[in-house]
């Protein structure tokens, strides 16, 4: 983590901005989780201070994928509120279509590794079809992801 990206601490509490990629390929999307955690979640990340939301997904994705991403249109802007590790989350996500290179290594492998800073992430395709057999952040994603909305929308999620 630099020192330019956008997230602050204010007492028990972290503020973050984010980019999530929604990369659906075969009826199958892209999640990913640090391993030792138990749930998963779009690819992205924290957006730099005056960093373009869709250059910091591209940004992200060459990073962790080792590929470029075309960053289709907004389907969401989501304001997250969750609880990780004795921590509360506010987070508010932008979230693209994401289509990546078909000669992309992960189109073909079941599951990626990369490390980021201190931790390691693994990538992997789910069924799209079958989400809600997944410990899936924000959960509303399990069913949302099934259908998505023909025009951007706004959603205020509280996990747990």
């Amino acid at each position: 983590m630099t020192d330019n990206m956008v997230w602050f601490d204010k007492a028990d509490a972290r503020f973050m901005l984010v980019t999530r990629g929604i990369i659906i390929h075969k009826d199958r999307v892209l999640l990913f989780n640090v391993i030792g955690w138990d749930w998963w979640a779009l690819p992205g990340g924290r957006i730099e201070i005056l960093e373009m939301s869709q250059e910091a997904l591209k940004r992200e994705i060459q990073e962790e994928l080792g590929t470029d991403a075309r960053i289709g249109r907004l389907v969401w802007v989501v304001e997250n509120y969750f609880n990780n590790a004795d921590r509360k989350y506010h987070e508010v996500g932008l979230y693209y279509r994401v289509t990546l290179s078909r000669n992309a290594n992960i189109m073909t492998s079941e599951e990626h590794t990369c490390a980021d800073g201190p931790v390691r992430l693994r990538f992997r395709w789910f069924p799209v079809p079958g989400l809600e057999n997944i410990n899936l952040r924000p959960d509303f994603l399990k069913t949302a992801l099934l259908k998505l909305p023909t025009h951007t929308g706004h959603i205020v999620w509280y996990d747990g």
